[in-house]
């Protein structure tokens, strides 16, 4: 609720809307706040690092959406091995073009077997 009062350091001598509120005044706010301050034990100030099991999971999306951000290892490890795999299809199609691969390339097409088996083991 607002009341329409005369402010008297206006200079145009208006009537503006002032709010009524119970909090106390900045001053008296702050002087609370260092005497909070001083309440406070070492163990209550000192900052420790959360663990990474401690850490919730954040939602994102709007109301309803319960999406999750983090993945599970399975899910990481599955999502290398496509990236593995594609790279290879890569490197299968230039040498089909007729482009002259290097040893390391080479070496990687040779591990195109370990790294289906790993998907199939993956995908189960």
């Amino acid at each position: 609720m607002y009341y329409k009062l005369t402010m008297p350091h206006t200079t145009s001598k208006g009537i503006r809307t002032k709010r009524v509120d119970v909090r106390p005044k900045a001053s008296k706010r702050k002087e609370k706040a260092k005497a909070d301050n001083l309440k406070l034990s070492i163990q209550d100030i000192r900052v420790t690092k959360t663990l990474k099991s401690e850490i919730k999971e954040r939602s994102i999306g709007g109301i309803g959406q319960e999406l999750v951000i983090k993945k599970s290892s399975e899910e990481i490890i599955l999502r290398s091995l496509k990236k593995k795999m594609k790279a290879i299809e890569d490197l299968l199609a230039k040498q089909k073009d007729g482009h002259i691969l290097d040893s390391q390339q080479l070496l990687k097409i040779d591990t195109l077997d370990t790294i289906l088996a790993d998907i199939e083991k993956y995908c189960k």
